[in-house]
């Protein structure tokens, strides 16, 4: 059903809901308002694929 557009209370009912959303990935995470990236650098493709996939 969602808030309605502008509602006090949504930023803090959202930082609740994604405070622990980062909590269990091993790749290198940032987190900004409420956008989230994950990523991984190495030389082996294939490891960063499956690093990425298990997070």
């Amino acid at each position: 059903m969602g808030l309605p557009q502008g509602f006090v209370l949504f930023p803090l009912l959202l930082n609740l809901f994604l405070a622990d959303v980062f909590e269990n990935f091993s790749s290198q995470k940032v987190k900004f308002a409420d956008d989230e990236t994950i990523w991984k650098t190495t030389d082996n493709l294939s490891t960063v694929e499956e690093s990425l996939q298990g997070d």
